[in-house]
Parts: structure tokens; C-alpha cells; sequence
């Protein structure tokens, strides 16, 4: 009876999945390319850090699945303690698809420029670092993908784009470019500019809507 409540309770955790972070997630995507907090277009960067975390994300939703799907066969695999088993990987699956909700949620908070995700990713990603470390050489992969997240993120039209900017620095919004002080930033590649450049001269990107 216990194996039954098992399954079917993997199973229909399993079965809404998809409501629960695909409509949210989606409708996130909808949305401009600019920041609702302070309009800066968004860094092009973002979108490639949105896209490897909701990757890393969907990895967790299908590892949960399969768990709570597994979990109500326990007895088959762990013939010896299936109850305990059965709550092991209920418990496990769980888990892995509140990680993979919450790294959707954190997905909508970059894209939107909310500054709390930035903070999140932030502290993630040097987290990742330092574990990385502990597990040197294995982990020199993961030291460099984070450590250029991070280096990015750090980057003055990124945080302003989410806000996080220092206090005392002299910060506007000029047709949705970051303005730093007497310096503009590309919105494309990040490169500091003169105020009254109209395309950026490092790749070109018109700076100054309208203007020929």
C-alpha cells in the first residue's frame, strides 16, 4: 500500500511538473529586452547565462521526475528495505525539482534585471568557484565557466542594468544606455564610450537612438 502511495504520488508530481514552472518560465521570455527596474537593454551575455542556468535547470526537473518515477518501483530495485528506499528517492526527487523551479525562478529574475537574482547568480557562481577549488584539478572546468560569469556580472553596464551600481556613483539612463559618470557603456559589448558617441567603437552598435 505504502509502494502504491509511492507511485502515485511520483506520478502526479511528475505530471504537473510542466504547470508549474513552464507557463512562469515562458511568460518571463514575453517580455521586453530591457530591465523594469531602471530600462537598460539588456547585456547580450544575460541571455547566454539564462540559457545555461535554465539548461542546468532542466537537468534538475528531469533528474526529479525520474526519481519520483522510480520511486514507486523501489521494491524492484531494493527488494530488502523498498519502503525505505520508496522514501529515499521520493524525498531525493522532491529535492531535485524544487532546484530546478527555483533555478527557473532565479532564469526570470536575470532576464527581467531584478537585482536580487543578480545577487543570487553572483554568490553562485563563486560558490561554484571555491568548490571547483576543492576538487582541483577535476573542477578547472567549472573554475573558468564560473569565474567569467562572474567577471561579467561584475561589469559596471551589467550592474547597472540590474541596479547594483555603488552608492555616490553618478549613474543615468540615456536611451537605454548605462551612463557611468562622464562615460557611456555599449549595451552589446560593454565597452566604455564618450557621452556624446553615437555608435560604440569597439563593434558598432548605434548608442544613440535616432541619430544618423
Amino acid at each position: 500500500m505504502r509502494l502504491y502511495g509511492y507511485k502515485r504520488m511520483g506520478a502526479n508530481l511528475a505530471m504537473n511538473c510542466e504547470g508549474l514552472f513552464l507557463p512562469f518560465f515562458l511568460k518571463a521570455l514575453e517580455g521586453t529586452n530591457s530591465s523594469e527596474s531602471t530600462g537598460i537593454i539588456r547585456p547580450p551575455g544575460i541571455t547566454i547565462i539564462v540559457l545555461l542556468e535554465a539548461f542546468g535547470s532542466s537537468l534538475s526537473l528531469f533528474a526529479g521526475i525520474l526519481l519520483l518515477a522510480f520511486a514507486g518501483y523501489a521494491s524492484k530495485f531494493f527488494p530488502r528495505h523498498p519502503f525505505m528506499a520508496g522514501a529515499l528517492l521520493l524525498t531525493i526527487g522532491i529535492f531535485s525539482l524544487l532546484l530546478g523551479i527555483a533555478g527557473f525562478l532565479i532564469c526570470w529574475g536575470l532576464w527581467t534585471g531584478q537585482g536580487w537574482a543578480w545577487s543570487i547568480a553572483l554568490a553562485l557562481a563563486v560558490l561554484k568557484i571555491i568548490l571547483g577549488l576543492l576538487q582541483f584539478p577535476l573542477g578547472i572546468f567549472s573554475i573558468v565557466i564560473y569565474a567569467l560569469i562572474a567577471y561579467y556580472l561584475w561589469q559596471p553596464h551589467v550592474k547597472a542594468f540590474y541596479g547594483k551600481l555603488e552608492r555616490g556613483t553618478t549613474y543615468g539612463m540615456d536611451a537605454g544606455r548605462p551612463v557611468l559618470g562622464d562615460r557611456v557603456f555599449c549595451p552589446k559589448c560593454g565597452a566604455s564610450n564618450t557621452p556624446d558617441a553615437n555608435f560604440c567603437f569597439q563593434c558598432g552598435t548605434r548608442l544613440r537612438e535616432g541619430k544618423p
